[in-house]
């Protein structure tokens, strides 16, 4: 399943899986490391990119893909929920943070 890189993407980061970390440190673009909060924050197409080796999708694909199905019920099961970080008006031009639930 396509959306299972998303989430494990996103499982690596909030268990601070160390080359995943490193990965979005030297990553160039709207996916970064929030400074005060250490949370992941990222544009629809930046992740897109980032995970682009792994999912071979074209970019609407992919974008449909996370708003389908169980993705943000999952997430939440992996301790994680996605929330807007800046929001500039389009879904493709706003900037999200991955947010660690604390249960």
């Amino acid at each position: 399943m396509k959306q299972q890189v998303v989430l494990d993407f996103f499982h690596e980061f909030l268990n601070g899986q160390n080359e995943t970390l490193e990965r979005v440190q030297n990553f160039n673009g709207d996916l970064f490391i929030e400074p005060v909060t250490g949370d992941l924050i990222f544009s629809l197409m930046a992740l897109h990119e980032f995970l682009a080796s792994q999912h071979l999708l074209p970019f609407s694909e992919f974008k449909r893909m996370l708003y389908q199905g169980e993705f943000n019920k999952t997430l939440r099961g992996a301790g994680g929920k996605v929330v807007i970080y800046r929001s500039n008006g389009k879904v493709d031009d706003n900037l999200y943070q991955l947010v660690a639930l604390n249960n």
